[in-house]
């Protein structure tokens, strides 16, 4: 098991927060074992005329954590992941994925990435000792990378004719269907990294999920939609709301100023996905040989 950097530079932080963390999903969820993915450190550093040295503040800002449960009792995954992120909001911003031990069991029986990436390198911080994480890791075959170029090569594909066609309707003029586009284009793209890059499909529709997901393996995409003003939030909100309100809400409004700015921004998230794919897959290629 090797945690990532961050996690030896911040171990004493971790283990507080795991604390704070675990004890309040145990409580409202009862989870077999919860996993640490990843996390992401801010940097804060004050200057000025009375202070012109100062050191820089590091401290941990969200965590991604895989919730590993007995049954969903027939929620579907995504209201469990919301539940865990509500829940832990208080404590620390959290990215969720749940999924029952069986999925787990039976992934890591098919050598699927996502099951071997959290078997080699996760780091357990609960376990409620009713669960046993599967000690065989299958190697991921031939077949399975060969099929993941295939879907990147369809993914990104989709994602580049979704942004021609949101081009084409902002020509027209029509900046809702314009949006839409951008929507299902940045949507493809994400999806796309997500599932070649860790394994994990996820059919959520939610753009913000997605750009957080795909952190996991791009630090660039968080900051393409920083979100640190009214402006830039507003904007965000257009292409979150896209999917839904620019087909059904009559109030849904777009300017082209909007439309402009978001081809660009979608662009750079196709681009970085389309480049971190294939490093992934590079990767995965490299794992064959070891």
């Amino acid at each position: 098991m090797r945690p990532f950097t961050i996690y030896h530079l911040f171990k004493n932080a971790f283990t507080t927060l795991h604390q704070a963390l675990t004890d309040a999903m145990v409580k409202e969820l009862n989870p077999e074992m919860i996993l640490l993915l990843g996390a992401s450190v801010n940097r804060r550093r004050t200057e000025s005329i009375f202070q012109q040295e100062s050191p820089t503040a590091q401290y941990i800002s969200g965590c991604f954590l895989l919730m590993l449960i007995a049954d969903a009792d027939g929620k579907p995954l995504y209201e469990w992941q919301d539940r865990v992120e509500t829940i832990c909001k208080n404590v620390l911003p959290v990215t969720a994925i749940v999924l029952p031990t069986t999925t787990l069991n039976q992934w890591s029986e098919q050598g699927h990435l996502f099951s071997r990436h959290v078997q080699v390198s996760a780091l357990v911080i609960y376990d409620a000792g009713r669960f046993s994480m599967p000690k065989n890791i299958t190697p991921v075959s031939e077949e399975v990378i060969k099929q993941l170029h295939k879907d990147h090569q369809e993914g990104i594909t989709r994602a580049w004719v979704f942004l021609t066609g949101a081009e084409f309707f902002s020509r027209q003029n029509q900046n809702a269907m314009a949006a839409f586009m951008l929507h299902q284009s940045a949507e493809q793209a994400l999806h796309t990294l997500i599932s070649v890059a860790t394994g994990y499909k996820t059919t959520t529709h939610n753009i913000d999920r997605l750009l957080r997901y795909g952190a996991l393996v791009s630090y660039q995409l968080p900051d393409i939609f920083p979100r640190n003003t009214d402006k830039e939030k507003q904007l965000f909100q257009v292409l979150q709301e896209a999917y839904l309100a620019s087909r059904y809400k009559d109030s849904y409004s777009v300017t082209s100023e909007d439309v402009y700015t978001l081809i660009t921004r979608i662009k750079t998230v196709i681009a970085i996905a389309e480049l971190s794919g294939k490093q992934a897959i590079t990767k995965h290629l490299r794992s064959l040989s070891q």
